[in-house]
């Protein structure tokens, strides 16, 4: 849902995801990570994915 957001603020600015340079992600406990990697890299897909934080 959150990405999903965020291509439609981009797209509402006439770029898209490739003009993403950074992304931060918290999570809360890090037994998400491997679920959130999967979509993140779904998201993204041939784009290099930008820098992602997991805090």
């Amino acid at each position: 849902m959150c990405l999903t957001r965020i291509s439609h603020i981009l797209e509402s600015a006439g770029i898209d995801k490739t003009h993403v340079v950074m992304c931060r992600i918290y999570l809360k406990d890090m037994s998400f990570w491997k679920e959130v990697n999967r979509v993140y890299g779904e998201f993204f897909g041939d784009h290099t994915p930008p820098v992602q934080y997991m805090v």
